[in-house]
């Protein structure tokens, strides 16, 4: 059984949300901090986590917009792709909320409380076996790692696995485990502590026992032979010395109990449970986070499900598409954007891709073939300016910087698209996500693919491709454009605007990105006028602090993300 959809209403930042929950694939929430990433989960763990959500307190700050009175009935609704086994009546959606009404089916009295109900607002009664089947575990950013590999708790990882592996147990192992376990307690007998301890503790219960109907014995076990499996341990090893959890670095813990997790979803094919991981990338060197976006997808393929909050692009998968939600906030409440591989088709269709060309089969293969790593920094941005190359990535930061602009501020990311080619492939995935992008390009017709990628940029921005002002002096845009282009190429309209790049191309050595960022570099006080055409599309904010040189300002304080 797969959860389908998630429905929050009035939780937090969250006014309403609905999530659709892929097949075989993560769900990844990512969007700058403090748009509500952290709810989400913190939602799907009322409703589906260990703790039962009748007995949950619901503090001030948990009604949205802090009005309990206003907004009384925070709501979660889980819906399914088949019905809750042993459910009376059986259903595939189970709702919480708080400050329900609903009738007594017994009393048929009118209650209001904080319950599960059916979506017909009739009060649903949840056993715990019926909550395994759709159950949340949720690894936060404090990584409790000892509260999972403990039995504290039925629903702990361990507990899990031990209860799986018991279940699995062929009478004939069981005799010779329990032939095992005794021959261990017999060593323990040796133990004349042991032994006294255990004597005394059967008198004394025997004793005080006594006059009740009900007799019981006790023992002193190495094992519960309710479940065999549950005298298991996760033990750390460093050579032959034992570590304990404490001593490992975080990162470690992380990577032990996704491991964990992985080798569970293998070996129990198909067994569900729901995995929330927030932000994985924490503590974690690049290529560790890489191997575990890999494994992440592994449990995927599996059967378990897992939803993880990131900011890193290394969990961007533009396989895994249909997974991807952007988390944003819009008049302070918090906001989703999700694309399944249907509705990506209709707004690149409707920003002049080939219809006859893209369809729902071919759409996230041909964005993964053509999507490369770095230009996946673009999901984390603000803002977005595409261009053609390198040239372009590494000299026009330094532009904004003369002219008063700091990129990181206005959380502008200069994106290299690979080629001209390129641009508009990368404007539609960028503006379909819903980012404010300024496209940035040659007019340049010297050959038939270049002549193509105007053709295709003139599909969006609507403009006639056979009508761009050729001339290398140039920058052409207009107000309002989400586009502007050099008139002949970037290289020709610096050598024609800044007069010492001509003369310093001969002096540098080099490819032709190095020279461009070494001028753009050493010319401190070139202000390009396009600059300002880019920065006023985007509405970028002017840097002024001191009377300093822009370029020896100090960062600002301000976090745009």
């Amino acid at each position: 059984m797969k959860l389908k959809k998630l429905i929050i209403d009035h939780f937090r930042s969250i006014e309403h949300i609905e999530i659709d929950f892929p097949i075989g694939v993560p769900l990844i929430l990512f969007g700058p901090n403090n748009t509500g990433k952290s709810n989400i989960l913190q939602g799907i763990e009322n409703i589906l986590g260990e703790k039962y959500a009748n007995y949950i307190e619901f503090e001030d700050n948990d009604y949205f917009l802090r009005q309990n009175k206003l907004y009384p009935n925070i709501s979660f609704k889980a819906i399914f792709d088949g019905n809750i086994k042993s459910s009376y009546p059986e259903s595939s959606t189970i709702c919480f909320t708080t400050n329900h009404k609903f009738r007594h089916y017994k009393t048929k009295e009118n209650l209001i409380e904080n319950t599960f109900h059916y979506e017909d607002g009739g009060q649903m009664f949840l056993k715990n076996e019926e909550r395994e089947q759709c159950q949340f575990i949720l690894i936060n950013a404090s990584r409790d790692i000892n509260r999972q590999f403990s039995y504290f708790s039925q629903y702990s990882v361990l507990s899990r696995l031990t209860k799986k592996m018991h279940g699995v147990l062929v009478e004939k192992t069981k005799i010779k485990l329990d032939e095992h376990f005794k021959s261990i307690k017999s060593t323990f007998e040796l133990v004349p502590e042991y032994k006294n301890f255990l004597n005394k503790l059967q008198s004394s219960f025997k004793s005080n026992a006594n006059g009740f109907e009900h007799k019981l014995d006790i023992d002193l076990s190495a094992y519960d032979p309710n479940n065999y499996f549950h005298s298991l341990r996760i033990i750390a090893k460093e050579g032959e010395a034992v570590r304990s959890f404490s001593e490992l670095g975080t990162g470690e813990q992380q990577i032990l109990l996704i491991s964990f997790i992985k080798a569970y979803a293998e070996t129990f094919k198909g067994e569900h449970f729901i995995l929330g991981i927030e932000e994985p990338e924490a503590h974690l060197h690049p290529l560790a986070q890489r191997w575990l976006a890999k494994n992440i997808e592994n449990i995927c393929e599996n059967g378990a499900q897992v939803i993880i909050t990131t900011h890193s692009p290394e969990f961007l998968n533009i396989e895994n598409l249909s997974g991807f939600v952007k988390v944003y906030k819009e008049n302070n409440l918090t906001k989703i954007l999700q694309h399944s591989p249907k509705s990506l088709v209709e707004s690149c269709v409707n920003l002049g891709a080939n219809s006859d060309k893209t369809s729902e089969k071919t759409i996230l293969r041909y964005y993964r073939s053509n999507t490369f790593y770095e230009q996946l920094r673009g999901f984390f941005a603000k803002k977005i300016i595409l261009v053609e190359g390198p040239t372009e990535l590494f000299s026009l930061q330094n532009y904004f910087t003369n002219c008063g602009y700091d990129l990181v501020k206005n959380g502008v990311e200069i994106i290299d698209c690979k080629g001209k080619s390129q641009i508009a492939r990368n404007y539609r995935l960028f503006f379909s996500y819903g980012y404010t992008c300024f496209c940035l390009f040659d007019a340049d017709e010297s050959d038939s693919e270049k002549k193509r990628a105007n053709k295709e940029l003139a599909e969006i921005f609507k403009f006639d491709p056979e009508n761009l002002t050729i001339d290398k002096e140039k920058f052409v845009t207009t107000k309002g454009q989400a586009y502007g282009y050099f008139g002949k190429d970037y290289e020709n309209y610096l050598r024609a605007n800044l007069n010492e790049y001509s003369e310093k191309e001969k002096q540098i050595e080099g490819e032709k990105v190095l020279i461009a960022k070494i001028i753009s570099e050493e010319n401190v006080n070139y202000k390009p006028q396009f600059i300002n055409n880019i920065a006023e599309y985007l509405e970028l904010e002017l840097r002024v602090l001191d009377n300093a040189p822009i370029a020896d300002q100090k960062p600002s304080d301000n976090i745009p993300f």
